[in-house]
């Protein structure tokens, strides 16, 4: 033990009554005497300042009980570490063969766009022959299926700038059992992805895209189309079983394209004035949360490939706008292409195309509500494999996988371990 030292000033004072405390800050190194004094005078003095016993009432335990010290050497037991969940840097690094992020990738022809499509997507997913063929045969038969027509589009945040957004943030976690990566398991049969297509983060979703195209995308990938009650459900955080969620019987059936589009309103109709209001970030609608901020490109009145831009934002560019499991992007950055079963059969992705979530610039145009269960109006509606359905340039897809809760399937990242 050492004496703490102080200016000799000290040695014309006279002391005060001593304490423990006292005799440490007045001892200094030209004293060798009082320091041995001061030394041997501690343990009596720190006896001096315990306080005066409290005694108990009879039957209480002893008002001050006797210290007992750990056995020496011996060190308390540690707690099991937990698992360390890994964290973005803001140069996040891509997978072999992908290179440094393209910075001109969003200016390129849209044949440039798709195959740097196809190359992300052999980066990312295990495809076996067959299916690789019948996915990269999808994107070559499109025009216009794309990033963007690059003519006009400005997207508003650029990759390098989503990355940064994402710095010293958790990795998202996908579920193992799923039969792809990067998706969440939301119920014991579904996993949906955690991003737009072609759900990566920080890469731009695929627009200008039909209904027929994203479903025969997903099925290329053992996925389909999400049903409405699916997507609302993941984003909601509970999915409800079809039967709760349509009202078939309610609505007699009966047959062509008028009283089709009359059950539909009608079903979606119920469905929203029933429904209870929440957003995947909360109870409050806060847009700031999400790609809604970007602008609308001048001329763009109506849908136009040449006129209309897609200003968005890479896949999963705002952390907070998720679901509690982990899906983003459920509001704003681009709409979805989803499934409306007008009957039971339909269930699966078989039946009539809607639209699902906002879009890239609604925090300045708000054209329909936008929580997790609003059913839309019935928009550009035909069957889901019409090849000639509905695209635009603020619409993209992502997809559902259905699971067997009873069995054990071998996934692509069960099979890694």
């Amino acid at each position: 033990m050492r004496c703490a030292s102080r200016s000799s000033t000290f040695a014309s004072r006279r002391l005060p009554e001593p304490t423990a405390e006292r005799l440490l800050v007045e001892c200094t190194p030209w004293r060798l005497v009082s320091l041995a004094l001061c030394l041997a005078a501690l343990p009596l003095l720190a006896c001096s300042k315990k306080e005066p016993e409290k005694t108990s009432a009879p039957g209480e335990e002893p008002a001050n009980p006797p210290l007992v010290e750990p056995a020496p050497h011996v060190a308390p037991p540690q707690s099991a570490a937990a698992p360390k969940v890994p964290r973005f840097t803001s140069d996040q690094p891509r997978p072999l063969g992908l290179g440094p992020v393209d910075t001109e990738l969003r200016k390129r022809p849209v044949r440039e766009q798709q195959a740097y499509l196809k190359k992300l997507i052999a980066a990312y997913e295990r495809l076996d022959e067959e299916a690789r063929k019948a996915l990269f045969g999808i994107i070559d038969a499109s025009e216009l299926l794309s990033f963007g027509n690059p003519e006009v589009s400005r997207p508003a945040q650029t990759q390098k700038e989503c990355d940064r957004a994402w710095a010293g943030l958790e990795a998202p976690q996908m579920s193992e059992e799923c039969p792809r990566r990067n998706m969440v398991r939301v119920s014991e049969e579904l996993c949906v992805d955690m991003f737009e297509f072609p759900n990566v983060r920080c890469e731009y979703p695929v627009v200008w895209v039909r209904a027929s195209e994203a479903s025969a995308i997903c099925e290329s990938l053992g996925k389909r189309l999400c049903d409405a009650h699916e997507w609302e459900g993941a984003c909601a955080g509970e999915v409800r079983p079809a039967t709760e969620e349509y009202d078939y019987a309610r609505v007699p059936k009966g047959e062509g394209a008028e009283y089709r589009r009359s059950r539909r309103i009608l079903m979606e109709g119920w469905h929203n004035q029933a429904r209870t209001l929440v957003w995947a970030y909360g109870p409050q609608k806060d847009h700031s949360r999400c790609g809604t901020g970007a602008q609308k490109s001048s001329g763009c009145d109506a849908v136009s490939y040449q006129r209309c831009g897609t200003n968005d934002y890479p896949a999963g560019a705002f952390p907070e706008c998720r679901t509690p499991t982990g899906i983003f992007d459920q509001h704003g950055n681009v709409a979805e292409h989803m499934n409306f079963p007008l009957y039971p059969e339909e269930l699966g992705g078989k039946g009539y195309t809607e639209m699902k979530g906002s879009w890239f610039l609604f925090a300045r145009e708000e054209t329909n509500p936008d929580d997790c269960r609003w059913r839309a109006k019935n928009w550009h509606t035909t069957k889901i494999k019409d090849p000639n359905s509905h695209r635009n340039y603020h619409l993209g897809f992502r997809c559902c996988a259905d699971m067997d809760p009873s069995s054990d399937q071998e996934t692509p990242l069960s099979k890694e371990k």
